[in-house]
């Protein structure tokens, strides 16, 4: 895992702190298979319904997104996710949608998408 992408599953850590969400930072190794690559961040109930991966643009992670794309969420991160900011999390949550279960649903959910 490089430093940015260490840096970007300590800001999704961060995330699960404050708004209240499930997230794996890093994601389990087997999530990857049998890639040495590390998956920065898992997000349960988003994006799909096994979750969604979180992967970094320009970094070793990112290839694997075709091979993630086949049961899960996969969304492709920026470097400004290497620093948690509520607002912009919240929205790319909505964005992704929520499938888990309807009692952990966190209260700021308004699943609008971003425009």
């Amino acid at each position: 895992m490089t430093h940015l992408e260490r840096e970007v599953a300590d800001a999704w850590q961060a995330a699960s702190r404050d708004l209240g969400i499930h997230v794996t930072a890093p994601a389990p190794r087997q999530i990857a298979g049998h890639s040495d690559l590390v998956v920065p961040a898992l997000v349960q109930y988003f994006g799909r319904n096994l979750g969604a991966v979180v992967l970094v643009l320009g970094q070793p992670s990112e290839v694997l997104a075709p091979t993630l794309r086949q049961d899960y969420f996969v969304s492709i991160v920026a470097a400004h996710y290497r620093h948690y900011q509520r607002d912009l999390f919240m929205e790319t949550l909505n964005d992704w949608g929520y499938f888990g279960p309807r009692e952990l649903l966190p209260p700021w959910y308004t699943g609008a998408a971003a425009v």
